[in-house]
């Protein structure tokens, strides 16, 4: 073997790891993007069916109200507190899957 082959094999083995770490990161903020949705929505469900505040500090803050004699509920979201929590549900999602990672290479027997 060459040392240009040797080092195009080693080009591809690195550049398969940069995309699957790309892949990884991409899919853990958009997971955690979802769960933001998610927790939103229940914040505003739970402030319409008990009419009472709800406070998510530094992400959402909602309160019940009536417009034209209907109840109706009023929020005040903040964007810089639910990007940092999108973050940290991905910086969580992707440790944790770099640690599965290494354990099921670990056990898994030499060829």
């Amino acid at each position: 073997m060459t040392l240009l082959t040797r080092s195009a094999r080693g080009f591809g083995v690195v550049a398969r790891r940069l995309f699957s770490a790309l892949v990884a990161v991409v899919g853990a903020v958009v997971t955690g993007a979802a769960v933001m949705v998610v927790v939103l929505l229940a914040a505003v469900a739970v402030t319409l069916m008990t009419g009472t505040a709800v406070h998510l500090p530094g992400v959402l803050r909602t309160w019940p109200s009536t417009e034209n004699g209907a109840p109706a509920v009023l929020f005040e979201p903040d964007g810089t507190g639910a990007a940092v929590a999108v973050l940290v549900v991905a910086a969580v999602l992707v440790a944790v899957g770099q640690l599965w990672t290494r354990r099921s290479h670990a056990r898994t027997p030499a060829a």
